[in-house]
């Protein structure tokens, strides 16, 4: 396949789509480093409010397919534990799921 390649009328360049997927990169990388604050809040500020974390938790679970996402989704989480324990529990599940093995047992790729 050389460097262009058409597809329903459209021309795509092999170096502008690398950049589109840095820029892609780039931009969930920020997601995760946007959330550093918020969770360092809930836990200096003992926030208890399960809604708040849960939602938090959803958002961090994204990114957490990512080394720097999975160690902010684990401090929310290690936090969380004596708060609400079955809820914990869910989350792991989730991940586990979603990031862990594909339904034949195989483990899935980190392609961050």
């Amino acid at each position: 396949m050389n460097e262009n390649s058409r597809g329903n009328g459209l021309v795509f360049n092999l170096s502008t789509i690398k950049e589109l997927a840095s820029q892609s990169n780039d931009i969930f990388y920020k997601g995760i480093v946007m959330l550093v604050p918020e969770v360092d809040e809930i836990i200096q500020n003992k926030i208890i409010d399960d809604q708040l974390i849960e939602h938090f938790l959803d958002q961090l679970l994204t990114f957490a397919g990512c080394k720097d996402g999975l160690v902010l989704f684990k401090k929310l989480l290690k936090y969380y534990y004596p708060i609400n324990p079955h809820s914990v529990a869910y989350y792991v599940k989730s991940y586990r799921e979603m990031f862990e093995e594909n339904y034949f047992g195989e483990v899935k790729e980190n392609n961050c």
